[in-house]
């Protein structure tokens, strides 16, 4: 099967079915995010996100979403570089403009 792309579940789900190395299937989602205008640092964490994600087994979340990202992009529906505001209310924080790429939003709003 080498070369071959798994085409339907039972073969995608087999022993058979090619494998890609985890640090170099983060390296191509960043680089794909960067192509679509993200910040490096942002690229790299939503990146290294879906990739824990299908290693985690959850597959939703990982790089089976990446042409939806790619798309919702393009069309303006997440924002490459967003114009992010903070305020403390309650002692957290609130995104004023949202709609960035989420993991790498949560990333830095989880930083002190």
């Amino acid at each position: 099967m080498s070369g071959q792309v798994a085409t339907d579940a039972k073969t995608a789900n087999s022993a058979e079915a090619p494998r890609i190395a985890a640090a170099a299937l983060a390296a191509f989602i960043k680089r794909a995010f960067e192509a679509a205008g993200l910040r490096s640092e942002d690229a790299d964490v939503v990146a290294d996100l879906m990739v824990e994600a299908d290693l985690r087994g959850s597959d939703t979340h990982g790089v089976i979403r990446l042409p939806l990202y790619l798309r919702r992009l393009k069309a303006g529906g997440i924002k490459a570089r967003p114009d992010i505001r903070r305020r403390r209310r309650l002692g957290g924080r609130a995104d004023e403009q949202p709609r960035g790429p989420g993991g790498a939003l949560c990333h830095d709003a989880a930083r002190p």
